[in-house]
């Protein structure tokens, strides 16, 4: 998939501060393109009527014809990893035990295990990342990444999305998740939020609270990103570069007991007030998030962040960070908020106003306990 960008990101980049229109266009493998206008109250609008609609769907047509830019020449890269290799090629494997980098035999592959056994995965390509996306016409200039992605049901998890130097990207052919093949996907302790950018964090925390007892049948997609250039100017391009599917088997309890396995946990508080916080962090976000269910909080500063007046160095208000999981009341998942929560200094004498205001924070997946 590309995005198209070129003079429409520069638009989009000053959407919002000029009111400028942007005409967005998404070119899918099959080389269709779809057409929105944004306008800059944030909507859609559609192509008008009459003649003017008309002409609108004869340039939309015209436009989804464009043809591919032409090919650009592959680059070198490493050498195939043994001897299956290029029967591997484009695929995403998966073992109870580590693959190794060259395997001799796929006696050890599986498509199903039980959610309670060890999950390996390795990815293999077909050609590296740089020529999955010169094959397109367009020679990757910046923003090299790669991207591995799980569809449960209808819902998508991203388990990776790591930069990659541009040598790499040009000249990996294979690699294992967080490259650690000896790593099982469900392998703990992991700890929120200092793991939360792990395969194995994303995988436990975002994945397995998803599955149901019974048979699931989960996809991988492993994604070559970057920002690239080709004959009709830059473009942020997407390419799927090895696919797999596993089913994964939950028996009784046996999710329950996995996640718990896997001793993922929040970071331990470190404020000599945490449990007094609890109350009024609890209090906030129930006021605030309607559509969450307070679960649990850690107060992770050490101390309150004071900030004063610079003129009488009197204290206007004071801060900590804490960790706090809610659950989606539609959903049932839950999710770990890193927040910030404020306390005003009370004006009339020395003291702080009772109740906290929350901030702004970035949020990850996490198991519901008991889940």
């Amino acid at each position: 998939m590309i995005l198209r960008s070129g003079a429409s990101t520069f638009c989009a980049a000053l959407i919002l501060l000029s009111g400028c229109s942007l005409v967005s266009r998404i070119r899918g493998d099959d080389g269709e393109t779809a057409s929105a206008s944004s306008s800059d109250d944030g909507g859609t609008t559609d192509s008008g009527s009459g003649e003017e609609a008309t002409q609108t769907a004869v340039a939309n047509e015209t436009a989804g014809a464009e043809a591919e830019p032409a090919a650009l020449p592959p680059l070198p890269h490493d050498d195939f990893s043994g001897p299956l290799h290029e029967q591997l090629g484009g695929r995403i494997v998966f073992s109870a035990e580590p693959v190794p980098k060259a395997p001799t035999s796929t006696d050890a592959f599986v498509d199903t295990l039980p959610v309670n056994s060890p999950i390996h995965a390795r990815v293999f390509l077909a050609d590296s990342m740089a020529n999955a996306v010169r094959a397109r016409g367009y020679d990757c200039q910046r923003e090299h990444r790669r991207l591995l992605r799980v569809t449960v049901g209808e819902d998508a998890v991203y388990l990776e999305a790591n930069r990659m130097h541009e040598n790499d990207f040009q000249e990996w052919m294979v690699y294992a998740p967080e490259n650690a093949p000896e790593r099982s996907l469900t392998e703990g302790p992991l700890t929120a939020p200092e793991d939360r950018n792990l395969v194995r964090y994303q995988f436990v925390a975002g994945v397995l609270p998803r599955l149901q007892e019974g048979d699931n049948t989960i996809r991988f997609e492993a994604i070559a990103e970057c920002y690239g250039r080709g004959e009709r100017g830059y473009d942020m391009i997407r390419e799927t570069v090895a696919q797999g599917e596993l089913t994964l088997q939950v028996g009784p309890g046996q999710l329950r007991r996995t996640i718990a396995g896997a001793r993922l946990r929040l970071q331990s508080p470190n404020h000599r007030e945490n449990r007094a916080l609890q109350g009024s962090i609890r209090e906030t976000v129930e006021a605030a998030w309607r559509n969450e269910e307070f679960v649990d909080a850690s107060v992770v500063s050490e101390d309150w962040n004071v900030r004063t007046n610079r003129i009488t160095n009197r204290p206007i208000e004071r801060t900590v960070q804490a960790m706090v999981v809610v659950k989606g009341r539609e959903s049932g998942l839950c999710r770990v908020y890193e927040q910030s929560f404020t306390q005003q200094a009370r004006t009339d004498r020395a003291g702080w106003v009772p109740g906290l205001t929350m901030g702004t924070g970035t949020n990850s997946p996490f198991p519901c306990p008991g889940r």
